[in-house]
């Protein structure tokens, strides 16, 4: 039911937002269709993900070319469930989940930031996966079943994953390492002390192992001329994303004065990863679950919240701190060299902030169901006292006449 109205609010959404009935059906794939669609304002698509789709869609639908401006519409829809599904993962209520996850789908970043809508849908699927490894819940085979239903969560978890990687190698890199990082910290928290300590040390002994290699490789492979030839070094301050631009104002915003801001922003800094914004709900959460773990590091000044709602939070805290450390621009830089080593070519960092924005959005949601869950207590005892109350002061006499209730 859930995901039911989710597709559908996310349906009507975009009958609504992108003005359908105002959009020329005729012409190829490059006569935008949905003229606020980042996906439909260009034909170049640059992820696998992206061609799979269009072939797929006119397999079965025959769509020619209109497959693009199909596909353009269902993403708006994929996206709201997929982020629904994420949103029920961490905690959130159906209602809360339903509106956030549409939120997600239209959010300023895939009108400004100018990638297909098609690569991120998959992304909020891969949220799932790594809070459920952060869960310590079974990703590959669900011991004491039979063995087609054993083999469920394997067959979904490399399904996720085969969706995420093409979606792009920024983002299966960041889903990878906050795969791994949920492992690690799902085995420390259930494990007693002696088996942290010894597990641990084999651990950092594996990935001593297996990453010192890789870097000496990619050193070799990669020459001074090779990173900064070809205009390389320019593209690594493009290509990683900048925190004052994700929580400035849209471009074209509404009001004057904040549309004012981001043009004086955009002025000193015309590369395209500068222009994307997360939106003011996902900025709110983005900068609280930056803020998290010192808050919680002060333990006068701790967060009350339930445990489940607290335990979400910490969870989308380390993701959120990860990713900020993968796609600033340091970090980027020291990625895009390993790239152009790879690939040949550095890769658009500045997408990892499509996670940004799916967990800052989940924290604000957290946050809205605890207040709420709050205030209806505070109804209900308030109510509860009141009766109480009434009943007090009419008692009934011995004469048949109310009298006071003790003072």
């Amino acid at each position: 039911m859930t995901a039911a109205a989710a597709a559908a609010v996310g349906l009507a959404g975009a009958l609504l937002f992108l003005r359908l009935w105002n959009g020329p059906f005729g012409g190829g794939e490059v006569p935008p269709l949905l003229t606020l669609s980042s996906a439909d304002t260009s034909n170049v698509f640059d992820s696998p993900l992206h061609y799979f789709s269009l072939w797929l869609l006119d397999q079965l639908a025959s769509a020619g070319l209109a497959a693009p401006r199909v596909l353009n519409l269902l993403t708006f829809v994929a996206a709201s469930l997929t982020a629904t599904m994420f949103f029920r993962k961490v905690g959130l209520v159906n209602n809360t989940a339903i509106v956030l996850a549409v939120l997600f789908a239209f959010s300023p970043y895939h009108f400004v930031q100018g990638g297909a809508l098609v690569t991120y849908w998959p992304i909020p699927l891969g949220g799932w996966l790594v809070v459920a490894a952060m869960r310590n819940e079974p990703l590959w085979i669900r011991p004491g079943e039979s063995w087609p239903r054993r083999a469920l969560p394997g067959v979904r978890t490399a399904l996720v994953l085969v969706a995420v990687a093409a979606s792009g190698l920024p983002l299966l890199l960041a889903m990878t390492i906050l795969l791994v990082c949920a492992a690690v910290v799902a085995h420390f928290h259930n494990s007693d002390g002696g088996a942290r300590r010894r597990r641990g040390n084999v651990i950092g002994a594996g990935a001593a192992v297996a990453v010192l290699p890789t870097v000496g490789w990619l050193l070799a492979r990669t020459t001074t001329e090779q990173i900064y030839g070809g205009g390389a070094s320019e593209k690594i301050g493009e290509n990683s994303f900048k925190p004052l631009a994700l929580i400035l104002p849209v471009q074209g915003h509404p009001l004057p004065i904040f549309a004012a801001i981001r043009a004086r922003y955009d002025a000193g800094f015309d590369f395209q990863s500068g222009h994307v914004a997360l939106g003011s709900v996902a900025s709110i959460g983005f900068l609280g679950l930056l803020v998290l773990p010192l808050v919680q590091a002060n333990k006068t000044r701790r967060i009350d919240l339930p445990p489940h709602r607290h335990a979400a939070l910490g969870e989308l805290a380390i993701q959120t701190w990860i990713v900020f450390l993968l796609g600033s621009f340091g970090t980027a830089a020291v990625l895009d060299v390993a790239a152009i080593g790879i690939v040949g070519h550095p890769q658009p960092w500045h997408r990892l902030s499509i996670l940004l924005l799916l967990f800052g959005l989940a924290a604000v949601g957290l946050l809205v169901d605890a207040t709420l869950d709050r205030l209806r207590q505070s109804r209900g005892s308030n109510s509860t006292l009141g009766r109480r109350h009434r009943r007090q002061t009419h008692l009934p006499t011995s004469h048949g006449l109310p009298q006071s209730g003790p003072a």
